[in-house]
Formats: C-alpha cells, structure tokens, sequence
C-alpha cells in the first residue's frame, strides 16, 4: 500500500518533471541494501528508503546527503544516520498498543509467542520494546518464544509451527511486523488452535482481513501506509521542486485499533 500510493503520486507529479526510479528487495540483506543505495551516488536527487537499521547502511545514507542528496526514510527509521526526515509511525507506541490491547482481551494467564521480521528492523525492534513495556507490570504475562521470519510467508509458516509445537501453553501470537500473519495463522490452523489463541498483528494486508473475518485475528494496529506514501512523495516534490524543507524531522501517523467490525475503514 506504501508503494501504491508513492506510484500514484508519482504519476501526478511527473508533469513537473519528477521521475522515479523503484528499487525493490526481499528480506533484510545489509549488502544488497548497501549495494543499491551506491548505485543511487551520482543518479539522483532524492532518495526513499526502507531501511535496515545497521552502521553499514547509516554509513551508505551519510555518503548520498553529503554528497547532496536529500534521504526520506519511511515505514521504518534508521539510528545514527544523516537523514533529512522520517515519515511513518511511533513503533515503540504501537507495541504499548498492542500489549494494553491484549490485556483488555485476555485477563488470565498469558503464554505469548512472538513473530517479527528482523530484529535488523528498527521499528520491529521497538515495537517488542514497546509491548513488553505494557507487559511490564502483569504477573500473568510471559513471552515463551521469539521467532524472526523475515516477513516471508513460507519462512513464518514453518517457524510459527516449530514453535506452536515446542510450547504448546502458548496462547497468544503477537505478530510485530504486517509480512508473515498469513504464514503464521496457517500454523496456527494446522495446530487446530484457530479457537484458543488470541492473535494480535499489524496492518491490514487483504489476507489479514481474511483471517479477521475468519475470527481467527481478533485485532490489528493500522498505520495509514497509504498516508505515508503520499506524505513521504510530496516532501521530496516540495523539496525538489519548490526548494522547501520538511516542516518537521518526524512525520508521525496515529497507530488506530482496528477490529473485524472496522477493519476496512482504511481512510
């Protein structure tokens, strides 16, 4: 949904001379991200990244802003890096979200298993930081097993399942990243536990709706992914074009509880 609406305003602003240029990779690899961003120096102008939060790319975004280059990071942040802004949500936020909301779901005993993309992933990494914060203070809570599936549905799918399998009290699945729901719901149907695991995720990609509607989610954190591409393009067109800055470093959407009976109010 954040690239969509990148590619639609992209389209709106090429009458003025904007042209885009995607680079897309799968999976969290420091050296295929590294590797783009050098063949970024010298070609562009301005730059949108995803990136991994690693030294090696905060090394790669200083070289492009030194050497003029205006760098948006968005959907997720980087540390100790020279970017110009950050457009997305507050992850830490969103895991005390996340957290307060399984507590107002659950009042007994809860045995949390967690599924994430990669601890590389400054926002996942935030987003744990945060719901074991809301945690932080209930005797009944404990997090059994952490597992990182690279936001690969295949990969999610088979490491959900080892660790249903090794802690079969696990009766929550909190899923900090928006790729491998699909994968980890799978296995938690092939587990035959579609009814005594209360499932909390992010984001409403349409097969987590499906599994909403299923009643197999009970409820999902939206971040406004559309939002944030068009805020992220207009920035740079502002930038590029009108010789504005951003207004302001962070450019923070609301994290919104959204639940089968809302889930797609997605505006």
């Amino acid at each position: 949904a954040v690239i969509e609406a990148m590619e639609k305003a992209a389209k709106s602003y090429s009458m003025y001379g904007l042209q885009v240029e995607w680079y897309i990779s799968k999976g969290y690899d420091v050296e295929v991200q590294c590797k783009q961003l050098s063949q970024l120096l010298g070609k562009v102008q301005a730059v949108i990244l995803m990136p991994i939060n690693d030294e090696r790319v905060s090394t790669k975004i200083r070289h492009l802003t030194e050497s003029g280059i205006f760098v948006i990071t968005i959907n997720n942040d980087i540390e100790n890096s020279s970017r110009h802004c950050y457009v997305g949500t507050d992850y830490f936020n969103g895991g005390m979200t996340a957290g307060s909301l399984l507590q107002m779901i659950n009042h007994g005993m809860l045995n949390i298993g967690i599924t994430l993309g990669s601890l590389q992933i400054l926002g996942h990494a935030q987003r744990l930081s945060g719901f074991r914060s809301a945690l932080s203070h209930n005797p009944l809570a404990q997090i059994m097993a952490i597992t990182e599936d690279q936001d690969d549905e295949m990969l999610s799918y088979e490491k959900n399942l080892e660790m249903l399998r090794k802690h079969p009290d696990i009766n929550v699945i909190f899923a900090a990243s928006s790729g491998g729901i699909y994968g980890a719901c799978r296995a938690i149907m092939t587990c035959g536990r579609e009814k005594d695991i209360t499932v909390i995720v992010f984001d409403t990609l349409p097969t987590t709706v499906e599994m909403m509607e299923k009643g197999l989610i009970q409820a999902t954190i939206y971040q406004h992914p559309r939002r944030q591409g068009q805020i992220a393009m207009q920035i740079v067109f502002e930038y590029l074009v009108n010789g504005k800055k951003p207004e302001r470093e962070l450019n923070l959407l609301t994290n919104e509880i959204r639940i089968k009976e809302n889930i797609n109010t997605t505006l």
